[in-house]
């Protein structure tokens, strides 16, 4: 049975080449989100009230769907259809991954962006992940920790399968992960030294200037460490569901594909 050092070896050696490319992959997500962010920060304040010290005080608060909702229904609507862009988004980025520890070599744009082709598949089960997630950790925490683990394989099956249904994905993730949610906690615990390293970077760096900090950060999390863990957690994916007999899933074009047009436009 594979063990978290042998993940992270067949991340490590299916990137070997291609940092540059699953960067870029990464980059068109944290893309989205941060356009998100600064559409939100131009969202009108809310003020609220609080007891600091025996004392009211006014806070203006921004950037805080739950507080748009009250005075600007349409505005938080619109911000939550935002929001809905990242279930799709996280779909083709699995897919991404998924083909890049195959091997392949995928396009990154197309393939992040192939994820809409599933886009209310992929929104109803974010949305159901996170109800059941919830409703788990009501009980207590460690329940809700237990449930998002038993999940995690739940969007890469719908992006391996684009027909699955949120409820199938996630009764076969639970399938799945029967026995061997320890073996991905392990696995996401081992890059606690990378966390602990990039916060030392930031933290050193900070000493300096703030913005260069800030900057390392962003670099180290984009060029290295969410590159390097996506790939570690498709390898495990696949561990857990053999490939299909068909070959590597091909919903998105690759650039090794000559009838590619995102690859002849490039």
């Amino acid at each position: 049975m594979k063990t978290a050092a042998d993940f992270r070896h067949e991340a490590w050696e299916a990137l070997r080449g291609k940092w540059l490319l699953a960067a870029r992959a990464c980059l068109v997500l944290a893309l989205v989100d941060l356009a998100i962010s600064i559409l939100m920060t131009f969202a009108p304040a809310q003020t609220r009230t609080f007891l600091i010290d025996g004392q009211y005080v006014a806070i203006p608060i921004r950037g805080n769907i739950y507080t748009l909702v009250e005075t600007y229904p349409l505005l938080a609507l619109f911000y939550l259809a935002l929001y809905g862009l990242q279930p799709a988004l996280e779909i083709g980025l699995m897919r991404f991954f998924i083909r890049l520890w195959a091997g392949d070599t995928p396009v990154p744009s197309a393939t992040v962006f192939s994820g809409f082709s599933q886009f209310w598949r992929a929104l109803w089960l974010y949305v159901l992940m996170a109800v059941k997630v919830f409703l788990w950790s009501l009980l207590f925490v460690i329940p809700g920790i237990v449930a998002a683990f038993r999940y995690q394989l739940a969007p890469y099956l719908m992006a391996e399968h684009p027909d699955i249904t949120a409820s199938q994905a996630i009764s076969e993730s639970s399938r799945l992960m029967e026995g061997h949610k320890w073996r991905l906690f392990c696995l996401s615990f081992s890059f606690i030294g990378w966390l602990l390293l990039g916060a030392l970077i930031t933290l050193g760096l900070a000493y300096l200037s703030p913005i260069v900090a800030v900057l390392a950060s962003a670099a180290y999390s984009l060029f290295f460490l969410t590159p390097y863990l996506n790939t570690a957690l498709a390898a495990f994916y696949r561990d857990r569901v053999p490939q299909p007999s068909g070959g590597p899933d091909h919903a998105g074009p690759t650039q090794d594909d000559p009838e590619d047009p995102w690859h002849t436009a490039q």
